[in-house]
C-alpha cells in the first residue's frame, strides 16, 4: 500500500480535521496518527529525491529545494 507523500499529507489533514470534534482520547490519537502519516510523507518525499540525485548527493538544502519545487 504504497501512498504518494500528497495522499499522506492530506491524510494527515484529514485525521487532523477529524481530532477536532473528537472525544480527548481519541483526539490525541488522531493526532498521533497524523503525525505518523507526516513522517512518511517525509520520507517518501526524501527516498524520491535521493533517487533523482543521487543518495550521496542529498542535503538539507537540496531536499529543501526538491519540496518547494513539488508544491508548484
Amino acid at each position: 500500500m504504497t501512498s504518494t507523500p500528497q495522499e499522506l499529507r492530506e491524510r494527515a489533514t484529514s485525521c487532523r480535521v477529524r481530532a477536532q470534534d473528537a472525544s480527548p482520547a481519541r483526539a490525541q490519537q488522531l493526532r498521533e496518527c497524523a503525525r505518523i502519516f507526516l513522517q512518511q510523507a517525509r520520507r517518501l518525499a526524501l527516498f524520491e529525491h535521493s533517487k533523482e540525485i543521487g543518495r550521496m548527493n542529498v542535503t538539507t538544502a537540496s531536499f529543501r529545494e526538491y519540496l518547494r519545487t513539488q508544491r508548484h
